[in-house]
């Protein structure tokens, strides 16, 4: 007997014939997935950032664990499109789609680009906390040298 299992199982039962004696096999139910593809508004929380500035020419690399909180709402995957409120502005023209196992953000900003991926699978033991991350490459006047950060931390569905 064949037996085929998804990542998204429910409850799959089987039954197996050994010999004269019946024997039920039973599969533990998998771990309910987020519907990334229905979501039209998701809260971020990035905790940890790492960035890179070459100051002189010289890459320079600190880290830090100051948070930073933002929303993507107004999510609209068929129009490739999304509406962000941060700490300090909101804004439109974000760039939305999907990949197998993500949601995939892309916001032109000023002198550079942010990326935020938000990944269909939940942090460790924190169900709904699903794992992101956030990418930014940049040079403005304010940063007068290419500086690069990766923020990590996590994102909540709020609306489907």
């Amino acid at each position: 007997m064949r037996l085929l299992f998804s990542r998204v199982a429910v409850r799959l039962v089987a039954f197996a014939r050994l010999g004269s004696v019946m024997v039920a096999v039973a599969a533990t139910p998998a771990a309910a997935s987020v519907d990334l593809n229905a979501a039209k508004t998701i809260r971020c929380r990035m905790t940890a950032n790492t960035t890179v500035a070459w100051k002189d020419k010289i890459p320079t690399t600190s880290t830090s664990a100051e948070s930073l909180d933002f929303t993507f709402d107004q999510i609209n995957l068929q129009g490739g499109s999304a509406h962000l409120v941060g700490n300090a502005s909101a804004g439109g023209g974000i760039i939305v789609f999907k990949s197998k196992q993500a949601l995939h953000f892309i916001e032109p900003a000023g002198g550079g680009i942010d990326i935020t991926t938000v990944f269909n699978s939940d942090r460790a033991g924190e169900s709904g906390q699903l794992v992101a991350v956030e990418s930014r490459h940049f040079q403005t006047s304010l940063t007068p040298f290419p500086m690069a950060e990766e923020l990590r931390g996590t994102c909540t569905v709020l609306e489907y």
